[in-house]
């Protein structure tokens, strides 16, 4: 992924930049994050996502990693038992 002052763009192939930050994680996990499902803290303190590269990086990356616009969105209530005719 490349981020600068234009915005995000996420890159299928390498680009040739320097890595600033590396993120190591799984797809849930971000998609988690992204969507506001779960807290970037907690991804981090459970393990499941871990930031390597500089500390100005790993320390702002809650202000520059741009969550969903949807995050703010409650889902919707569970309705496994609902009969339909």
């Amino acid at each position: 992924m490349v981020v600068d002052e234009t915005g995000a763009d996420l890159c299928t192939s390498n680009p040739g930049k320097d890595i600033d930050l590396h993120v190591v994680s799984d797809p849930r996990t971000l998609i988690e994050v992204w969507m506001g499902d779960t807290t970037l803290g907690h991804a981090k303190s459970s393990g499941k996502l871990q930031l390597v590269g500089s500390a100005l990086y790993t320390r702002t990356m809650k202000a520059w990693f741009m969550l969903s616009n949807t995050q703010d969105i409650m889902a919707a209530p569970h309705i496994a038992n609902r009969k339909y005719d």
